[in-house]
């Protein structure tokens, strides 16, 4: 289960946060993301509520992505071997390429490992991603509201879910206007 958190231009003040909460660096770098247009939509690139998106490292992994209006956004994902392949898979099924987006990320373990901290740096801004196991005792939504407590105003306010989704659904939308703030 995740929640999402627009964490602004600069995520150092966060950063600082998790560290004096006894967060651990866990991991990190750069990733491409590529996101098609499925072959049956016909809807402009902005306007896309379905999409297909190839995540090219640390490990390739294909991804579904739908997200209808007034509902929770729903991801699909599965690691491939190779990228290339799956690009080449969707370009034979009629996927047409949309845009590619470069994301720089750090992941940290929270709250004694109950809980990951993803943040990703798109298009000048950072989003940070809470990631509670769904077999979590207490339940997520308690474990997010603690490392909202924890970690304060550097987390920024919650989104519907990560700008880098959001920029793609119907320009009228609410879900885009409360995903992109």
């Amino acid at each position: 289960m995740d929640q999402f958190y627009d964490t602004g231009a600069d995520a150092a003040p966060l950063a600082l946060a998790l560290s004096r909460t006894g967060a651990e660096l866990s991991g990190g770098g750069r990733r491409t993301d590529a996101y098609y247009r499925p072959p049956t939509c016909t809807a402009a690139p902005r306007d896309l509520t379905e999409w297909l998106a190839i995540r090219y490292e640390p490990l390739p992994v294909l991804c579904h992505v739908r997200w209808l209006p007034g509902q929770p956004y729903e991801i699909a994902e599965t690691t491939v071997d190779s990228g290339r392949a799956a690009r080449d898979f969707l370009t034979w099924l009629g996927a047409s390429h949309v845009r590619d987006i470069t994301v720089r990320y750090e992941e940290w373990t929270a709250l004694g490992g109950d809980i990951t901290v993803t943040l990703e740096h798109v298009d000048d801004r950072w989003t940070t991603k809470l990631t509670a196991p769904s077999l979590l005792r207490p339940p997520p939504a308690a474990t997010f509201a603690r490392a909202e407590q924890c970690l304060g105003d550097p987390l920024g306010p919650r989104l519907a879910a990560p700008r880098r989704i959001t920029d793609f659904l119907p320009a009228g939308s609410p879900e885009r206007a409360k995903g992109s703030t």
